[in-house]
């Protein structure tokens, strides 16, 4: 299985799977007649939505498709694109020895809105002989592309330096935020995170909705989403983190809140 593109793809573009099939060995491969002729599968990607019309192949091949994880095929295509689940190629002849990349079967699927930075796309084309469904697989994976935050700024509410108190968490998202999503922050080594107590979300809150966590790992500070609504493409997100020390050191605020020492923000989303 290959898969075209491979990287750096956004919401709603279009993947395109090709499953080359042939016979670099001495005997033949597959025997219809018996009902053991050669069947390839592959799923639709969770992320994904099949594409009408893009199941192709050459002759000598039927096509099918099954909208309940493989329970039940159809010869016809679902009318409703959405529902189907796997697309299989059974073939209705034998393939010869000795004919390497003798059949391409393309298979196409578009990515759902709703699929955020960096999350893999993998999926995985199964070979099967009749009754034996697994005799052997072959996979391709896509990596959405990971695009940069705008008007990010991390700026403590309270200006003096040394000072304990609450920090406002700003930026704007240039693909969508996940119900699942993570909101990564690193701050610079001279801020103290957990001062006086453990940070947290503050009084303020957040701008998006659903409850989320907080984990601290040294200087980072991890915000993990668990439910909610998905933040759109655009949106501008708020949060406020407490009980962070500022720098001692005087300098300025903002993105960068200490002498030459900046603030980072990333988004993490579970591939899926």
């Amino acid at each position: 299985m290959a898969v075209s593109p491979t990287s750096n793809v956004n919401a709603l573009d279009v993947l395109t799977y090709t499953m080359t099939i042939g016979n670099v060995g001495t005997q033949t491969l597959g025997d219809p007649a018996s009902g053991n002729g050669i069947t390839v599968a592959a799923a639709i990607p969770s992320v994904t939505t099949y594409v009408t019309g893009s199941l192709t192949t050459a002759a000598g091949f039927n096509v099918q498709w099954t909208s309940d994880n493989e329970t039940t095929w159809v010869d016809s295509e679902p009318a409703i694109p959405s529902t189907v689940t796997d697309v299989r190629w059974v073939l209705t002849s034998a393939v010869a020895a000795s004919t390497a990349n003798a059949v391409n079967d393309t298979l196409q699927v578009v990515i759902k809105s709703g699929v955020g930075d960096g999350a893999t796309i993998s999926n995985t084309a199964i070979m099967g002989f009749g009754a034996v469904t697994s005799a052997a697989t072959d996979g391709a994976s896509t990596t959405v592309a990971q695009s940069a935050l705008t008007s990010a700024n991390v700026q403590p509410e309270s200006l003096a330096a040394g000072t304990v108190g609450d920090v406002d968490v700003t930026f704007v998202v240039t693909n969508p935020l996940p119900v699942d999503g993570k909101i990564v922050v690193t701050f610079p080594s001279t801020f103290v995170i957990s001062s006086g107590g453990a940070t947290a979300i503050g009084g303020d809150g957040t701008s998006f909705s659903g409850p989320s966590s907080v984990g601290i790992a040294g200087q980072i500070v991890t915000i993990t989403r668990s439910g909610g609504s998905e933040v759109v493409e655009g949106a501008t997100v708020t949060l406020e983190l407490t009980n962070i020390k500022n720098n001692t050191v005087t300098g300025s605020t903002g993105t960068t809140i200490g002498p030459n020492q900046a603030a980072t923000i990333t988004i993490v989303v579970t591939a899926k």
